[in-house]
């Protein structure tokens, strides 16, 4: 049971920066992502929020991310997002689980009331004035 199994049910496919053109332009990622069961994010560095994460969210596609990426990222994802240590058996259990029916709910609509409920907690009167 490992990685092995399943590459014969996932095609991976990946990303990656480079300065030397491509052979065709993608003008639009979302297409590609969305044929995708997961995208693979293994990299702390950077901070703020990672707008690929929210792309794939959109296009019904899980996130395979590093337990520290999943603590800075809002609680309302975390549904959607997978999380994977370095060992090689954490990324088969990661595939298995990216196998599984998308979370059914509107994203936007989450993080919509995440950030309201936020900011009425801060703009809320004090029980104590002063």
């Amino acid at each position: 049971m490992g990685v092995r199994r399943h590459r014969k049910r996932c095609r991976l496919s990946y990303s990656f920066a480079t300065t030397t053109p491509l052979d065709r332009p993608l003008a639009v990622p979302l297409p590609l992502l969305a044929e995708s069961r997961a995208l693979a994010i293994l990299s702390d560095y950077g901070y703020g929020f990672k707008t690929k994460i929210l792309e794939a969210i959109l296009t019904r596609t899980y996130v395979l991310i590093t337990p520290r990426l999943r603590a800075r990222i809002p609680t309302s994802l975390h549904r959607y997002c997978i999380t994977v240590d370095p060992s090689p058996s954490s990324f088969a259990a990661a595939l298995d689980s990216a196998m599984a029916p998308f979370p059914e709910s509107d994203v936007n609509q989450r993080m919509r009331d995440e950030a309201f409920a936020t900011l009425d907690a801060a703009l809320a009167p004090s029980e104590n004035p002063t």
